[in-house]
């Protein structure tokens, strides 16, 4: 996924112009009363009535966040090591909306990384940054304008979804080494799947560990945790009954 992300990212940046140069430039320059102006029509036609997307309802609601967190999006920036003289002299719609793509960064590298692990590893991590973007939404030292909590892909969402796909390919898997197993045993099924040494048993992809499995009689019965934060289907959570015949 980390393509697709990387492309959100691009068309983030393409939303606010300049931006990615000004972020890269600690030396970046106060706007002027034009650049301003040209920003705050920008924000018009973002949140026009028709399709809202930055939500900000009132001109009033942006001035007084911006207001309110100034000082904490100052530091932000001074802490990066912008020249004081120059972050004192830049308006407050520049340096909170500085301050804002640079926690859209944070967060969103956090979601990237994870992409590279397994999802019972990339989970907690990916719950971390959405949490983070939660508490922020009533945080007055937060970002005044909230490009994280607006932009970022549901990269968890998309994460889940593909593991779902991946828990189902698994779980089948799981389900035809266990009846080659039975074809080469005279229809008697494993006793555990530990017992299957032909060929390989996937772990279960969402917690990183093997599938549930028992056995009574002529029956196997293989079962899955119930998927995190979703009502258990077999969609999600594939649970087999398997009836042998010799």
């Amino acid at each position: 996924m980390r393509k697709p992300m990387e492309g959100e990212r691009v068309s983030v940046y393409g939303s606010f112009p300049g931006m990615v140069e000004m972020d890269a430039d600690l030396n970046a320059k106060p706007w002027t009363p034009e650049q301003v102006e040209k920003v705050v029509a920008m924000y018009r036609d973002f949140d026009d009535e028709q399709n809202p997307v930055l939500r900000i309802k009132t001109a009033a609601t942006i001035l007084n966040r911006l207001q309110a967190g100034h000082e904490a999006a100052k530091k932000v920036l001074l802490d990066e090591g912008r020249p004081k003289e120059l972050v004192d002299a830049m308006p407050h719609i520049q340096v909170g909306l500085l301050a804002s793509l640079r926690e859209y960064d944070r967060v969103f590298d956090e979601y990237l990384k994870q992409q590279s692990l397994p999802y019972w590893e990339a989970r907690p991590g990916m719950e971390r940054a959405a949490e983070r973007i939660k508490q922020e939404q009533d945080d007055v030292n937060g970002p005044a304008i909230p490009i994280a909590r607006v932009f970022l892909p549901r990269a968890d969402r998309v994460f889940a979804a593909r593991t779902r796909t991946d828990r189902r390919i698994a779980a089948l898997r799981c389900v035809e080494a266990i009846r080659l197993y039975a074809a080469a045993h005279d229809g008697k099924p494993p006793a555990s799947l530990d017992d299957i040494k032909d060929m390989p048993v996937p772990d279960d992809p969402v917690i990183g560990k093997p599938f549930g499995y028992r056995t009574a009689g002529d029956r196997a019965f293989f079962s899955s945790t119930p998927f995190p934060g979703q009502p258990a289907t077999n969609v999600n959570t594939p649970t087999y009954e398997l009836i042998f015949a010799r």
